[in-house]
Parts: structure tokens; C-alpha cells; sequence
């Protein structure tokens, strides 16, 4: 260590005690979170930096020297999860005191609506409230409520209608498409749509896109206010600066504007969601108008460096240093045929086991849920029955290796199963029943789930049960059991208990829910790239789709432009494990990609 970073360190310590985690900052680490508050910066960070942990160490180091208590510090992310660790690390840090008011740290979205939406909203959309209340409803974006059609555009066509739910309002006054895939409006139909998005927020809905943009014209047309948060929150830290969207840099513009410092951390190479409309240029743009002070952390302490080394090849950028050497078959490159995709998961387990790397510690990738079940050798289907819906939703309730996908599955598949046994299909626009509010009918049917799994094995006297004897002897009794949980049911148990049976002409055959179920017994989690980011794991598989027609999913889309956002989805996923990554993609005449892929790092290996 230099001796202008042991002064540093000093100055640390000087501030946060002796701590022994302190002296194993890096000397980038050690220059942001001394980076004074009061000027602005972008902190460029590869995967595996330990940006957490530094964010941590900045916050508990201003935190710790705070004396006024009506102005704080915000500590801004993209999920609770990530923004609770941030405030835990922090609190290590910080000893016997923790992270509170004045500071605040949350989502943006948390932010943004309570401290600027929920108190000011209704001023904007000119919402009358109810009773004296004035929060607004917000509608989820894939809410299939009828009343949404009162709202919606309704053109000459069915071509022509859009969704009350598939658009927002930019800063600039003008109709954006927030929905599934790309749409732009005829100017003619401009001022028809933004009026019944207003009337929409008049009536108090909103959805989340909405909120953003009342937000942004509350600070702009409000400026009292404005300076009232500027004032209150002086200082704004924004982790994973990357998943901006263009209205919530909008709304960074007015309190900058304002006076606030703030201070954006991320990697632009990891941003992948540009189906919500956020597009790293547009952040790198605000970046460099607000003149932020550069800083970056080059140090990778996930990765072994002949991972770094393929994942920066890959994304064309400066080789990442990785403190980890590792060894030359660290990277590895399979080639499958298509009948192989199945057979997989069992592959990529020898090889765990010849490494003696636990499943646990490991997963599977692929871009689309589609490869995903195609790996599992599974198709759920959707059952009408209801004793099949609960049957097939208790299937994947105990899967060992199921994904965020299948949780949702099991939980649809449950949920609207009671809502037609004990509700008689009677839902409002959350689709739950008038008594209970969404949160508490998830963690109702939750733990429904979690007492049916007892009879999940589909056992009879120790042999596989038929499904009468199934819905007879398990599944009756079980529901009757439960039944007293159900808050007002419109039926008895004993009114609805005839219905609750086999499909016809099946009641004599083994229940089998799914005969296409292959990995069943496989512990090795399933995920997609989304559902990865900012993960960390000791081995990855990652599994280009068997063909071309998967939107960034095929080997090839990751290769062909290094500014694509297919191309970050390879190197996102690259960057998660620590000792081990795999690429399997599909035999193809397309040599020219592969040799590509070997010549950034892969090492050609037999698939076991």
C-alpha cells in the first residue's frame, strides 16, 4: 500500500474505528468513499468490485459524521433486497447506531412515491379522494381488470386499441408506449390519448410509469416544493445508475438542477432492460451533462482472471484484474446436439461433482423461460379441473430447482383454483376476493401450498394413488381442514366438496401431472439472465437457445455488436461465477462464431 493510501485509510479509520474489513479496501474504494459529497460523480464498477460493500463503507463514513436532523442522505437502488444490503453493510460499519431519519434508504420507486407522489399527487391529477383519503389505486401493468376498458383507446379496429395500462406521459407532454415490444402513436391521436390518461389519474389510478411522470410535473410546476426536497435530501447516491429510465433521470435533472449532488455507481455494460425503456446511452448522456467526476473500480474479486479475461473480450472493454488467478479449463465451451438439452442438467452435475463445487452454489442460464423448460424436459400446461390445478400447482410448489417463473405459475394456478372453489370466481381488479388486499391473499395461498405438501408425493397406501384415491383420502380432508382460513367464503366446504374431483374418465389413472417431467430430483437452480443480475455463484452453465428465433438468446446475437443489449446479456451473465463457466451452444455450421468463442478464452470440452 502507497503512503497516500495508508493516509487515506487513516483518514477512514480516523472517522469508523480500528476495523479490520477497512484495511482490505482497495485504493479506488478508499478514493470514492472519500469523494467528497458535495461534488458529483459516476463510479464505474466492474462485476465483482465489492460496489456494495464500498457503498456501504461511503454512507457509514458521512452517516457517522451527520449532525443536522432535518436534511439526510439518500441511498438510492433497484430492489429491496439490494437496497438492504447496502444499509446493512453500512450499519457494520457504523457499530451501535444504524442508518435512520434524516437518510433514507430504499428503491427509487419507494422514494419517489413517498416522498413525492403519495403526499403531493393528488395536487396534479386534481383526484378528489374518498373519505378524506387521497392515495391514488395503483393497477399493475399485466391487470386484466374490466373496468380498464372505460379507459382504454378504442380506434376504428381492434388493431387500434391500446390499453390504458400500455402507455405513460414523457416529460415532454407526449404519449410513450410502456408495453410489451415497440409502438409509436399517429399524432392525430395525441391529445385523445393523454386526456384519458388524465382521466384515468383524475378517477385515482395510476400505474407505476404514471407515477413518475406526476412526480416529475409536481417538481416542475411546483418549484417551492421542489426546493423543499432539494433541501431535504442534498445528497443522492444512485446504485445500479444503469437502470435509469428516462423519466427518472428527468426527475435527477430538476433536483440537480435544484442543488442536489448526486452521485450515480453502476456498470452501463450490465444494463438489460431495455424492454422498460431504459437505454444506457441516454444515462452515459446525463452523465457527461452534469459533468460528473469519473471514478472507477477495476478490481474484480469474484472471478477467477481467465474469466475476467473471456467476459471483458466478450463485451470488448479493458481487461478486468481479477485477484483470483484460477486455472486454464476454468472457461469451458460445450457444444450439444438438440436432443441433448434435456440430459443437460445431469451433464453440468458430474462436473460439479468432479470439482467439488455443491449444486446449491451453482446454476443454470438460459435467455428465455422457453430453453429453460425445454432443459427441464417440462410442460405444465394450463388445466382446467380444479382438483388438476391443485394438483399441478402443488407439483411445482415443491420443485426443488424451480424458478421465480414457476413460483408464479403455482401461485396463479392455487389461487385461481380457490377463487373458483371457495368464491365462486368473484374477484376485484387485484384479482383476489373484495376482503382480502393482494399481499394477504399471496401469503394465504402461500401457506395452503406449504400444508399440501405433505400429499405432494401422490402416494397411496406406499404405490402410486389413482387420482380418485388421491383427491379421496389426501386432498378432501386436507382442504376441509384448511377451509376455516378462507375469510367470508360465499361457500361451505361441504356445499363445494362434490366438485372438488378427478376430470373425466381419469379417475383411475396414477396421478401424473406432468409426464414430461424429466430433472424433477436435479438440485441445481434454473434461472434466466434477468433473474441473475447481481448474483454471484461458484459455477454457471450458460445455455444458448437451440435456435435463432430467441430474441438474444442464440450464441450468435451475443457476437454480432458489442453495443447490443444482447451482447450484455452474455456478458452479465459471464461475470457471475467465481471458479466456473460453461457456454453450451448448439452443433452449427456457423464456424466462424465459434472460433470466435474460443479465440476470447473457451476451452472445447466433451459434454459427460
Amino acid at each position: 500500500m502507497t503512503n497516500d493510501a495508508l493516509c487515506e485509510l487513516e483518514k477512514i479509520k480516523a472517522v469508523l474505528g480500528d476495523q479490520k474489513d477497512l484495511e482490505k479496501l482497495t485504493d479506488d474504494q478508499m478514493n470514492f468513499v472519500l469523494h467528497p459529497l458535495d461534488t458529483g460523480s459516476f463510479l464505474k464498477a466492474c462485476p465483482g468490485s465489492g460496489k456494495t460493500q464500498c457503498v456501504g463503507v461511503k454512507l457509514a463514513y458521512h452517516v457517522s459524521q451527520w449532525n443536522d436532523r432535518n436534511r439526510g442522505i439518500a441511498v438510492l437502488s433497484f430492489t429491496r433486497n439490494a437496497a438492504n444490503e447496502i444499509k446493512r453493510r453500512a450499519s457494520l460499519f457504523l457499530g451501535s447506531s444504524d442508518v435512520s431519519t434524516p437518510h433514507f434508504v430504499g428503491t427509487i420507486d419507494s422514494w419517489i412515491h413517498n416522498f413525492i407522489f403519495h403526499p403531493f399527487g393528488h395536487t396534479v391529477t386534481r383526484y378528489n379522494g374518498k373519505d378524506g383519503d387521497f392515495t391514488h389505486r395503483l393497477i399493475p401493468q399485466d391487470s386484466k381488470a374490466k373496468f380498464l376498458t372505460t379507459y382504454s383507446y378504442k380506434g376504428r379496429s381492434k388493431k387500434e386499441f391500446i390499453n390504458i395500462l400500455d402507455y405513460s406521459i414523457n416529460h415532454k407532454g407526449e404519449p410513450i408506449w410502456t408495453g410489451k415490444g415497440e409502438r409509436s402513436f399517429a399524432n392525430s391521436i395525441y391529445k385523445k390519448l393523454i386526456a384519458k390518461k388524465k382521466k384515468f389519474a383524475v378517477d385515482g389510478f395510476v400505474t407505476y410509469s404514471d407515477v413518475e411522470y406526476w412526480s416529475y410535473l409536481i417538481l416542475r410546476k411546483r418549484k417551492k416544493l421542489l426546493r423543499l426536497i432539494a433541501n431535504r435530501f442534498p445528497f443522492i447516491l444512485i446504485d445500479e445508475c444503469q437502470d435509469l429510465s428516462g423519466m427518472q433521470l428527468s426527475i435527477l435533472y430538476l433536483l440537480i438542477e435544484s442543488g442536489v449532488k448526486v452521485h450515480l455507481i453502476g456498470d452501463l455494460d450490465q444494463a438489460i432492460y431495455e424492454f422498460r425503456k431504459v437505454y444506457p446511452k441516454l444515462v452515459e448522456k446525463f452523465i457527461g451533462y452534469w459533468k460528473l467526476v469519473p471514478l472507477e473500480l477495476v478490481d474484480n474479486f469474484r472471478s477467477t482472471q481467465s474469466i475476467c479475461e473471456f467476459a471483458s473480450k466478450l463485451k470488448g472493454r479493458k481487461i478486468m484484474k481479477a485477484k483470483n488467478k484460477g486455472n486454464e479449463d476454468d472457461c469451458l465451451l460445450w457444444e450439444y446436439e438438440l436432443n441433448q438439452l434435456p440430459d443437460l442438467q445431469s451433464s453440468f452435475l458430474k462436473i460439479l461433482e468432479e470439482r467439488s463445487i455443491h449444486p446449491e452454489n451453482a446454476t443454470i442460464i438460459a435467455r428465455s423461460h422457453s430453453t429453460l423448460n425445454e432443459l427441464r424436459g417440462k410442460d405444465f400446461g394450463n388445466p382446467s379441473n380444479i382438483s388438476t390445478k391443485l394438483a399441478t400447482a402443488l407439483f411445482i410448489w415443491t420443485l426443488p430447482n424451480k424458478t421465480g417463473s414457476d413460483i408464479k405459475s403455482a401461485l396463479e394456478l392455487c389461487s385461481k383454483a380457490i377463487l373458483d372453489l371457495v368464491y365462486d370466481g368473484k374477484r376485484n381488479i387485484y384479482q383476489t376476493p373484495e376482503f382480502y388486499s393482494s399481499i394477504e391473499w399471496r401469503t394465504l395461498i402461500v401457506k395452503l401450498l406449504d400444508e399440501l405438501k405433505s400429499i405432494a408425493d401422490f402416494k397411496h397406501n406406499g404405490e402410486a394413488a389413482t387420482w380418485s384415491e388421491w383427491i379421496k383420502f389426501y386432498l378432501k380432508p386436507e382442504l376441509q381442514r384448511f377451509w376455516h382460513n378462507f375469510k367470508n367464503p360465499i361457500f361451505s366446504y361441504e356445499e363445494v366438496s362434490k366438485r372438488i374431483r378427478a376430470e373425466d374418465n381419469t379417475a383411475k389413472n396414477k396421478v401424473d401431472v406432468n409426464p414430461h417431467e424429466i430433472n424433477k430430483k436435479l438440485k441445481i437452480n434454473l434461472n434466466t439472465i434477468h433473474g441473475v443480475k447481481g448474483e454471484t455463484y461458484d459455477a454457471v452453465l450458460l445455455v444458448s437457445s437451440p435456435t435463432e428465433k430467441s430474441q438474444g438468446g442464440y450464441f450468435t446475437h451475443w457476437l454480432n455488436d458489442l453495443n447490443s443489449e444482447y451482447n450484455r446479456f452474455a456478458y452479465v451473465a459471464c461475470t457471475r461465477p467465481r471458479k466456473l463457466l460453461i457456454i453450451a451452444i448448439p452443433k452449427s455450421k456457423d464456424d466462424d462464431s465459434r472460433k470466435l468463442l474460443i479465440e476470447m478464452g473457451l476451452k472445447p470440452a466433451v459434454i459427460p
